[in-house]
């Protein structure tokens, strides 16, 4: 059945809203002459048979009867800004509270965050993972398209009306095909010549290092070659010039989007079997920590405790992006079969089990609330039963009047306190004190340890910890508490 869902879907005429067919197809075609035979051979399986160049324009031709995708290719990020601005550029979808719907997708940067997770879960549905793999063979060619990146109160470019080379178009349209035509033309390349082309540029240089990034750091280089982009003549007539100056930059983002499509499909198909999902996130919490140990103290913390979940404890890479969600959001999760495990260690969960927190732990979050108490630990596992180094506990909850057995609670790592001058207890207790507004941002986490505690000292065993940003709403807006006097 889903290989009859693909092969239909292959024949549905193609309508081009991001580079283009060719610009996709390339960026496709790069990844796959970088793909392991093993990872290929996966893919393969996933897309009966087809290849990433076959579906790599999909999205668009799905987009006129999927009209919620639409905003799932772009960032409006706006020219004059420097960085994308979650809030501003991802707005939140309307959702009902408690559901998964909450956690997901209202922009490129939070689509590829969503379908990364999607493909990285191996008990996923096969045709779930499929559909995964395709959108992120085309949005990762969407977010290196400079002008999907920034917006001008233009959409994107697309109202703004120029001619290349005397032929009437838009400056949008013309990132998207126009001088990848001019490239191919002058040149004299055709689409397979145009991969070589780009390919032969590697020659010289290291791959890892045009992989490197996340999703937000890629997100922001676009978004600053858009302001290149939109360098244009007073009488908006493009010429060889332009073109000239432009070229570089279309090259190198396509072949960059190509090497980081299949940097993030390898990773994302490097699993486990299913049923050890905790000890990939362990593994993945590892992954790129400078200082595995802290203090001496690794981070699966001691013996006496889980070492799987101590090791999401002191998760020290914060996530590529935060969710807005509320506590009411989050104590209306109730993944069922974790919570049948009751105090068990991860690694005696069973699968289902396992799976029903999996792809919430993989999520960056940011809840506004108030604090309705702070607390400094004692000596626990995580942090090797320091006297020292020692967690704060702090109570989020939807107000000030609420109680903690309706709140959250959200946890500073002492691997988080030096690089924060503001997380002191005098700031804390401020904060708590004068009921100010507040806003935390951090990795969502179930903390099995402490089912005994909800409904009398919290509302829910899903924490933000660690929490990776503490924010103060003030009259001239949200400041970090870390700029604090």
């Amino acid at each position: 059945m889903r290989r009859l869902r693909f092969a239909i879907l292959l024949f549905i005429p193609q309508v081009a809203f991001g580079w283009g067919t060719t610009g996709h197809r390339i960026v496709a075609a790069i990844a796959m002459r970088q793909l392991s035979p093993a990872i290929a051979e996966e893919i393969n399986i996933l897309l009966d048979g087809h290849s990433l160049v076959e579906v790599s324009t999909l999205p668009d031709t799905w987009r006129p009867n999927r009209p919620l995708t639409g905003p799932w290719h772009f960032a409006n990020i706006p020219l004059g800004a420097d960085t994308f601005v979650v809030a501003r550029d991802c707005p939140h979808p309307r959702c009902t509270p408690g559901t998964r719907d909450c956690l997901v997708v209202s922009c490129i940067v939070s689509a590829l965050d969503r379908y990364g997770a999607v493909l990285r879960n191996p008990a996923a549905p096969a045709a779930n993972r499929a559909e995964a793999i395709v959108f992120l063979t085309h949005f990762m060619g969407d977010l290196h398209q400079p002008l999907h990146c920034a917006d001008n109160d233009d959409q994107g470019g697309n109202a703004v009306h120029v001619t290349f080379l005397g032929t009437p178009t838009n400056l949008h349209a013309v990132w998207d095909s126009s001088l990848i035509t001019y490239r191919e033309t002058a040149n004299h390349l055709n689409e397979e010549g145009y991969v070589a082309y780009l390919l032969n540029a590697l020659a010289n240089r290291d791959p890892a290092s045009l992989e490197s990034g996340t999703i937000v750091e890629w997100a922001n280089a676009s978004h600053l070659l858009a302001r290149q982009a939109y360098r244009i003549p007073a009488d908006h007539a493009l010429g060889q010039e332009y073109s000239h100056a432009m070229l570089s930059i279309v090259d190198e983002q396509l072949l960059r989007a190509g090497l980081r499509l299949a940097h993030i499909l390898t990773v994302a198909l490097t699993q486990p079997a299913p049923g050890v999902f905790s000890r990939k996130l362990l593994e993945r919490a590892r992954e790129g920590i400078p200082q595995k140990l802290f203090h001496s103290c690794p981070i699966e913390g001691d013996a006496k405790g889980d070492p799987r979940l101590n090791a999401l404890k002191n998760r020290v890479i914060p996530p590529p992006v935060y969710h807005d969600v509320t506590v009411t959001n989050v104590v209306a999760i109730h993944p069922t079969a974790a919570e049948a495990m009751g105090r068990r260690q991860r690694h005696e969960w069973t699968n289902p089990a396992l799976q029903s927190v999996f792809p919430y732990e993989q999520r960056g979050v940011r809840i506004t609330g108030y604090l309705l108490a702070k607390k400094h630990e004692g000596p626990e596992s995580c942090n090797c039963h320091s006297d020292t180094d020692r967690d704060f506990h702090l109570w989020l909850a939807v107000d000030a009047t609420s109680t903690k057995d309706h709140a959250m609670v959200v946890e500073i790592s002492p691997r988080e306190v030096p690089d924060h001058n503001g997380w002191t207890e005098a700031n804390l207790q401020r904060i708590v004190s004068t009921h100010t507004p507040v806003r935390i941002s951090g990795w969502l986490m179930w903390d099995q340890e402490h089912g005994s505690e909800v409904g009398k000292s919290r509302g829910t065993l899903w924490e933000i910890h660690p929490i990776h940003k503490i924010e103060v709403r003030t009259k001239d807006g949200w400041i970090d508490v870390d700029t604090l006097p």
